[in-house]
């Protein structure tokens, strides 16, 4: 499963969401901008799990498709 904008999620949201899709043998793939605004609930998880892992990936490069149409 894929959370988008995780940054955005309250951190109880956060650990039930995880919590349910290990139990039901789901990974869950965590994305969003660490350094964003955080949640109007208690928050910071994404953030604090960012910062404790040196292997976080980071998009570094930025590339745009353009078409003609």
């Amino acid at each position: 499963m894929i959370i988008d904008e995780v940054s955005l999620a309250g951190t109880l949201s956060l650990d039930r969401i995880t919590a349910t899709a290990a139990e039901a043998g789901a990974k869950a793939l965590l994305v969003g901008d660490y350094a964003q605004l955080q949640s109007v609930d208690a928050g910071g998880a994404f953030n604090l799990l960012v910062s404790d892992r040196d292997d976080a990936p980071e998009l570094v490069d930025v590339h745009r498709f353009t078409h003609a149409w």
